[in-house]
This record gives C-alpha cells, sequence and structure tokens, in this order.
C-alpha cells in the first residue's frame, strides 16, 4: 500500500514581530557583538515572522511598552499557555479552512495533530475535533514535545495508518506558537535562535489511493503527494 499527501493548507497571524524582536534583541547584546548580531540577522534572509501575541496598547510590538512582554519581568507559564489555549485552536482551523478550499474533507476517519509549544487541558486535538464537528468515531493521535520533527512524526503516523487501512482518510494538523516563549536572555547565540521561530499552522490530508475523493471535482483535485 502507498500513501499519499494529498494537498497542504496553511495559515499564520497577522502580527508581524521580526522588525521589532531584531531592534529589541539589538539592545541585550554586547557592543562589541552587535555587529555581528546585525550580519547574522541580515544573512538569515528572514523577511517577517508572525505572532499571535497582542498588539501593545499603543498598537505596538509585544516587546514595547505596554506589550506582552513589556520590559520588567516576563510573563509565567499560565499566561503564555491562556493565550495558546485559545490561539492555537483558532489558528489550526484556519489551517484546516485553507486545506478544505482545495479539497473535499468528507469522511475524516483519523485526526493527527502535532503541536509542541503549547499544552491545554482537554488536549488541542479534542478541540479541534469538537470544532470541527468530527464524528466521535474518529481516532485522534496528539503528538506533543517532539521539537521540530514533530510534523514528520506526525506525516509518518499518517503514512503508518493508510498503509494499515487503505480506506482510512487522516486529516494532519501542525500548529507552532514560538513567540509564546520568549526568555529573557542577552547571549548572542539564543538570541539567534528566537529569531528563527515564528507561529503558523498547516492542515494535510493523507489516504492510501491518488485520489482525495470520488466527489471532488476534477478541477479542484490538488497533485497528490506519495510518501515514500
Amino acid at each position: 500500500m502507498q500513501a499519499y499527501l494529498q494537498a497542504i493548507g496553511t495559515a499564520v497571524p497577522d502580527h508581524d514581530i521580526h522588525q521589532a524582536f531584531i531592534d529589541w534583541a539589538r539592545t541585550r547584546v554586547d557592543p562589541a557583538a552587535a555587529k555581528l548580531f546585525d550580519r547574522m540577522a541580515a544573512r538569515a534572509g528572514i523577511r517577517h515572522r508572525w505572532s499571535v501575541l497582542p498588539r501593545g496598547d499603543d498598537g505596538g510590538s509585544p516587546v514595547a511598552s505596554g506589550g506582552f512582554y513589556a520590559p520588567g519581568a516576563l510573563p509565567g507559564t499560565h499566561q503564555r499557555m491562556a493565550i495558546y489555549a485559545e490561539a492555537a485552536p483558532a489558528l489550526a482551523l484556519a489551517a484546516i479552512e485553507s486545506l478544505a478550499a482545495k479539497l473535499p474533507l468528507d469522511g475524516i476517519t483519523h485526526l493527527v495533530v502535532a503541536s509542541c509549544t503549547g499544552f491545554v487541558a482537554p488536549g488541542i486535538d479534542q478541540i479541534i475535533a469538537a470544532r470541527l464537528g468530527l464524528a466521535t468515531t474518529v481516532e485522534r493521535l496528539l503528538v506533543g514535545f517532539m521539537g521540530c520533527y514533530a510534523a514528520v512524526v506526525a506525516v509518518r503516523s499518517a503514512r503508518h495508518i493508510v498503509r494499515s487501512d487503505p480506506a482510512a482518510r487522516v486529516l494532519v494538523v501542525t500548529v507552532e506558537l514560538s513567540t509564546l516563549h520568549l526568555q529573557d536572555s542577552d547571549g548572542i547565540e539564543p538570541l539567534l535562535a528566537m529569531l528563527q521561530f515564528g507561529d503558523g499552522a498547516a492542515a494535510a490530508l493523507v489516504t492510501g489511493s491518488r485520489a482525495a475523493s470520488r466527489s471532488a471535482a476534477p478541477s479542484r483535485r490538488p497533485c497528490p503527494i506519495r510518501i515514500t
């Protein structure tokens, strides 16, 4: 049996924090390292990083006065996870909506969700399933705390599912809110590491057949990718 990734839908928030973070980080590194930081930030080739964090009171960035990370004691885990509980399911559903615009998502049998940047109970997989109105017979798998390769594990799990059950239609969702985890650091290495991560979600349909759905109009059918 083969496994096919039929299409991918993505979603990002509308709050671009990239330049604000660079400006903030520059004030924290040793002056002797500022030129190195500037050079590395420029060579990263990153133009935008999106965040679910609310804009500050003045419409500014999360690290500005009145923002979530305003100067002073950084927010605790409770405050960060409160945002995750609201924003992560919403962003995941936006990615699923993007996927649904490309092909029908009828008859979902399995839901595989990967998210490593937050925790909420009931699990984000349960929240997504409930908001989508999925049948109670849909089997769920939550992949958490595996880091950068969690999405690979999610797709790999979907591949195993459809290879053992050719009729399965697996909805795979990944959502990460990395900007919830800003740390109080003045080291150039951790600041450059934080520079790479933003918030976003993706959704995909994995099936055991090349055709996503018999009911899909030919003009709407994306080109599936075989998962090897």
